[in-house]
């Protein structure tokens, strides 16, 4: 029996090495120290959901501006009236009148709807910006998600190896008769814990790169990507995603100004001729007509449109500011995360040293029996965790950082 339990404990790792093999073919992505985050921004962009959105509202504001520089504030009409007696007395009276109506701007109103295209403008470059800010966060975390399930997989790899090496070792001591068979198994369990720890890592890893690729459609990656802080200390409003609401906010203002004056009425000129005659003896006269349609009143009507317009405002105003208020406190979380990592990495560090060295003078004394292999693995456990601790937390001080720079507002 325990011939047969060292043959299968040595075949083991052979199987693992083939699994290894198996599982090469989900790495499709390289590093390249030619690509640069700026790049992989602009890879993304070109194939986000949002892309057509931006140039969707400059195609707006172009359309705005157009109609601000118009000559008429509306298009114009052809009117044409024709009267005739021959249903009635039918003395041959005929009358045709033809003209065109000019819907005419009223004061302040062409002024008006060219400060709308001009906000509508600013709004739409806002929109970009904050468009390629908020891609360039998909693909910050995205990278990260990835640096840190590489880490993950590399460790696991490594645990894996060291626990192929413990089961061999283990195995032969148990041939020679210096070990229990129950420290084989212990060694073999162990072995197929630290398999799943390494499935599961490979698992995530091809998670992180699949999301990559649908994000950029890119087969690389940048090697470094790391960031430098920004000097800004707080959420200004020039931030990409509170600039959108001040142009959306004076669009609206803009937009109650002209509902306003669209409720009190238009004036019209009216261009026309008449051609007409009083009954069949006479002959017709041509004459030229001119007029102007001229509303007044309508304070309700013009309140209610202003009320309705002046709504949207409000709630802008109160969106930007539950915005900023957000970006505040995200800012200030991050802050403090920043600060508890940089403290948090030194004890890390040494908890890592520590254990390293507990397990080094383990290892010595499981060589000379001396010490059982179950406290040797809780040894190995507990060094590994504090090694993926220092890992990870490097990492993450590298990730707060770009989401810092994120928050602030800043595009890499």
């Amino acid at each position: 029996m325990t011939a047969w339990a060292v043959a299968f404990c040595l075949a083991l790792p052979l199987n693992l090495a083939a699994a290894e093999r198996t599982d090469a073919h989900t790495d499709t992505l390289t590093p390249d120290a030619g690509l640069s985050l700026p790049q992989v921004i602009a890879a993304a962009m070109s194939r986000h959901p949002d892309r057509e959105l931006p140039q969707a509202a400059t195609r707006e504001a172009e359309a705005l501006s157009r109609r601000g520089d118009a000559l008429l504030a509306a298009p114009p009409a052809a009117a044409v009236t024709a009267w005739s007696d021959r249903p009635t007395n039918d003395r041959g009276a005929n009358e045709v009148e033809a003209g065109l109506e000019l819907p005419l701007w009223r004061p302040g109103e062409r002024a008006t709807a060219r400060d709308l295209a001009r906000h509508a403008g600013a709004e739409a470059r806002a929109s970009r910006e904050g468009f390629v800010l908020t891609v360039a966060g998909e693909i910050r975390s995205s990278l990260w998600d990835l640096a840190l399930a590489r880490t993950r997989l590399q460790l696991a790899r490594a645990t894996l190896a060291d626990a192929e090496q413990r089961v061999t070792a283990v195995a032969k001591r148990v041939e020679q008769g210096d070990l229990a068979q129950a420290d084989l198994l212990l060694a073999r369990n162990d072995l197929l814990a630290q398999r799943r720890q390494r499935i599961e890592a490979e698992t995530e890893l091809m998670h992180a790169r699949r999301s990559y690729r649908i994000l950029t459609g890119l087969d690389r990656y940048p090697q470094d990507f790391t960031e430098q802080r920004v000097d800004q200390t707080g959420i200004t409003a020039s931030h990409p995603l509170l600039a959108v609401y001040r142009d959306r906010i004076s669009r609206a203002r803009d937009a109650t100004s002209t509902a306003r004056l669209e409720a009190a009425g238009r004036p019209t000129l009216f261009v026309g001729s008449r051609h007409d005659r009083g009954n069949r003896g006479e002959s017709y006269t041509d004459s030229i007509a001119v007029g102007i349609n001229l509303p007044f009143g309508g304070l309700a009507h013009r309140d209610a449109a202003a009320a309705s317009a002046a709504r949207e405002v409000t709630d802008l105003q109160a969106a930007r500011d539950r915005r900023q208020r957000e970006l505040q406190t995200q800012l200030h979380e991050i802050d403090h995360r920043i600060e508890q990592l940089a403290a948090s990495l030194p004890l890390a560090e040494e908890q890592s040293r520590i254990a390293r060295r507990q397990l080094e003078m383990a290892e010595l004394a499981f060589a000379h029996n001396e010490m059982d292999l179950i406290d040797l693995l809780k040894l190995r456990s507990s060094a590994r965790e504090t090694q993926q601790a220092v890992a990870e937390i490097r990492i993450e001080q590298q990730r707060v950082i770009a989401l810092y720079n994120q928050t602030v507002g800043v595009t890499p």
